[in-house]
């Protein structure tokens, strides 16, 4: 299947979880999902501060979705710097090999596509604009 949907990932500098009750609030937005980095693997040998941050958050408001994170424990993040990603979200791996080759031509991966303990394929680049995109799809067994 071809993309599923296309998302604004925004990312925060520890006050993710904040974000997420303000725009709840504020969007009437529903919570779909939280995941603090405790939940992941190493977790629970991070610093109680990095453990307890937003690893991935899920609001829907008004038919459409909004994800968020804090930056990833040990990465620095700096203001200005890519706080806002777009996430091409899959069903399946039938295009996304593609679709992340064809972008990253010419630009920067970050993180090469793989199978991630959440069960989905996932990577991250840096196209040859500057844009930065996220590309995640559902595993399916």
């Amino acid at each position: 299947m071809a993309i599923k949907t296309i998302n604004p990932y925004l990312f925060f500098n520890g006050n993710a979880a904040d974000a997420v009750a303000f725009y709840e609030k504020a969007l009437d937005a529903k919570v779909v999902r939280i995941m603090r980095f405790s939940d992941g693997p190493g977790g629970d040998q991070l610093p109680p501060g990095q453990a307890d941050g937003v690893m991935h958050a899920q609001l829907d408001a008004g038919g459409g979705t909004i994800l968020l994170s804090d930056a990833r424990p040990g990465t620095p993040f700096t203001p200005g710097a890519p706080v806002v990603q777009v996430c091409l979200q899959y069903e399946g791996k039938a295009d996304i090999d593609r679709h992340f080759a064809a972008l990253a031509e010419g630009g920067v991966i970050e993180d090469a596509l793989q199978d991630t303990f959440w069960g989905a394929r996932f990577g991250v680049l840096v196209d040859k604009f500057g844009i930065n995109w996220m590309f995640n799809a559902t595993l399916t067994a």
